[in-house]
């Protein structure tokens, strides 16, 4: 009775093992597949990132970075597309996830290479944005560290017109804190960076247009520099170059749009 009982678990884990080879050997592997695969996959996410279909473009980069964690250019275009995807984004909580997986990403990629241009950029984006969800303590710590990055992102490439597009909103923010949460910075939390101003934040934006004159973004956030601080003629006269433009991307719809309002807004203001 021993013996037939031995030999039917015996029998039970043979069949067992052959069931798991068979698994094995007939499921695709979970993997990226080949070099080839990789690259083609690589290749299909970077054509829907040039057409703007971000979301399907992060879809392929984030199965990319299933299988291969630290792939870099996987990381940083990931990181990239999560910032987009947040920034067009409507719903906060939405917005809020976005940026923390950019976060994320953009952190791992820092710390494999911290010298890399991309790894300061996303880090930057993704820094500047959650800072807007963080309490007066982290958007101190933030503001010192986006003075860093920017610095490092302008030694490497001063033509690249979205580090000056946010450098603009860096002057521009802090520029405009209050003195009483100023004088509560520097009390609670070491003090806010110094040199900040709206006449730099205007010089970079302008920065910016000068190396990509067509994007309605720049010229509609120029126009809003000019509204707040009080100069309506030409807030008007940027918001009417925004209007101008001929959508190429998703945010120029949704800018040139706001232009148009910001437009018949002001209108009145305006001799």
């Amino acid at each position: 009775m021993g013996d037939k009982a031995l030999r039917c678990d015996c029998i039970s884990a043979f069949w067992f093992m052959i069931l798991i080879c068979g698994l094995l050997f007939s499921v695709k592997p979970l993997s990226a597949g080949t070099n080839e695969d990789l690259l083609q996959k690589l290749k299909s996410a970077e054509t829907l990132k040039l057409r703007y279909e971000d979301r399907r473009a992060l879809d392929i980069y984030e199965t990319v970075l299933l299988f291969q964690p630290n792939h870099p250019e996987a990381l940083w275009n990931a990181a990239y597309l999560h910032v987009r995807l947040g920034w067009l984004g409507k719903d906060r909580s939405i917005q809020l996830r976005h940026f923390q997986q950019a976060y994320a990403q953009a952190s791992r990629i820092f710390q494999l290479n911290p010298e890399r241009y991309e790894a300061h950029f996303v880090l930057w984006a993704a820094k500047a944005n959650l800072a807007e969800f963080a309490g007066n303590g982290e958007k101190v710590k933030a503001a010192r560290e986006l003075e860093d990055h920017s610095r490092f992102l302008l030694k490497q490439r001063s033509d690249d017109p979205e580090v000056w597009y946010f450098l603009a909103w860096w002057h521009f923010k802090i520029a405009r804190v209050s003195r009483t949460d100023r004088f509560f910075a520097a009390l609670l939390f070491g003090g806010l960076p110094t040199g900040a101003s709206t006449d730099q934040a205007i010089k970079c934006l302008q920065k910016a247009i000068i190396l990509k004159p067509d994007y309605s973004v720049f010229h509609h956030d120029l126009g809003l520099f000019y509204e707040r601080t009080g100069n309506p003629v030409k807030a008007y006269e940027s918001y009417r170059l925004a209007t101008s433009i001929s959508p190429q991307t998703p945010e120029d719809y949704i800018y040139i749009e706001k232009a148009r309002r910001k437009l018949a807004k002001i209108k009145s203001q305006v001799p």
